[in-house]
């Protein structure tokens, strides 16, 4: 009965909507001199985004001098997709097999965008681009090293086979 009649007595104030409280809030942040933006904007060196497991889904990060980056991870936590800007200088999209590892990169940048594909190790294999308004497909070794490359120039066609050191032409069609 004691329960009761406490709850009879609350103050009102105390059981005010939450709209309510915010514009006291607000009221009493300008008679202090608190000046609150009207946008609700989150500054913040990163935003993680979790699922309801507690488990990291998205991130988008960045600071002024370095790159920006929105990155979403699969249901273990690990990178798969990456979309980013690198110094104001290029845009670069990552999408990876699950294990972190990138398989396919596009990359937008000022001189040009290519398309690189990658083997199981994340080692760039095949990209396809256009630089300079030339088109380009470069097939490279296990190593990294380029061993084929097809260009189209405005004087036709160009077809270059390489040597192990990636540079040394074998076998060229102008």
């Amino acid at each position: 009965m004691a329960k009761e009649s406490k709850k009879k007595t609350q103050n009102p104030q105390q059981t005010e909507s939450l709209e309510s409280l915010t514009a006291r809030v607000e009221e009493l942040e300008k008679q202090v001199g608190i000046d609150r933006p009207e946008s609700r904007i989150i500054e913040a060196g990163a935003i993680i985004i979790l699922d309801g497991n507690g488990q990291k889904r998205a991130e988008l990060s960045g600071l002024p001098t370095a790159d920006y980056a929105l990155s979403f991870y699969n249901k273990d936590g690990r990178k798969t997709v990456r979309l980013g800007e690198q110094m104001g200088q290029q845009t670069t999209l990552q999408l990876g097999d699950g294990d972190e590892t990138i398989q396919l990169s596009l990359n937008v940048s000022p001189l040009g965008s290519y398309l690189g594909l990658r083997d199981a190790n994340g080692k760039r294999r095949i990209q396809l681009s256009v630089s300079k308004g030339i088109p380009g497909l470069m097939m490279l070794d296990e190593n990294g090293k380029p061993r084929i490359l097809l260009t189209l120039t405005e004087e036709g066609p160009n077809f270059t086979c390489l040597e192990i050191d990636g540079e040394t032409p074998t076998f060229s069609i102008p």
